[in-house]
């Protein structure tokens, strides 16, 4: 089903091998047999409440996008070789953003929050980070956990700043990252 194809025409293995991107859209309801897909490296969720996301595990994705409007993110978990993530305000209805920010190897992050009162102290668990674009910074926000990530070379802030976090952008700029402030 994963490929649009109904149960009972299973997709061969071989066929599952070549992908390279998959995209899960709105009718997709299970995604099983990607489990198969050994050289996936792309993938981009747009439906909600999708079965066994955890047959990603393994795989070697390296960039994800999640926009739908929710979500289990506790597969994410599982992926390791993740390096770039597109997050566009998915409810979370399992995991957290740990999960989302959880890969050894991430170092593109997108984040559209849209939820005002979203922290992003999970941001301390993505210390491989090396360009980061936020869409929404809550007022209370303490954006002091970006400078305490060492990879951390751009940021981009695509939202109105308090005082506070403005003077933490300037202590990111003195430490050599580069601020675009929009």
């Amino acid at each position: 089903q994963a490929l649009g194809i109904a149960a009972e025409n299973k997709v061969a293995v071989e066929d599952m091998k070549k992908l390279t991107s998959f995209t899960i859209e709105k009718r997709v309801a299970d995604v099983e047999e990607l489990k198969y897909a050994t050289n996936l490296e792309s993938i981009a969720i747009h439906a909600s409440n999708v079965d066994h996301l955890d047959a990603l595990s393994g795989l070697p994705v390296k960039q994800i996008t999640l926009d739908c409007e929710e979500i289990d993110v506790t597969f994410m978990g599982t992926l390791k070789e993740v390096e770039q993530i597109a997050f566009h305000g998915c409810k979370l209805t399992g995991g957290t953003m740990e999960d989302v920010v959880s890969s050894p190897k991430l170092t593109n992050l997108y984040l559209d929050l849209y939820q005002e009162d979203q922290s992003i102290d999970f941001l301390s668990q993505a210390t491989s980070i090396e360009q980061l674009d936020i869409w929404w910074v809550a007022p209370e926000a303490d954006l002091s956990v970006l400078t305490a990530l060492p990879n951390l070379k751009n940021v981009s802030i695509y939202s109105s700043l308090t005082e506070e976090q403005y003077a933490i952008t300037d202590q990111l700029i003195i430490s050599g990252v580069a601020v675009d402030l929009i």
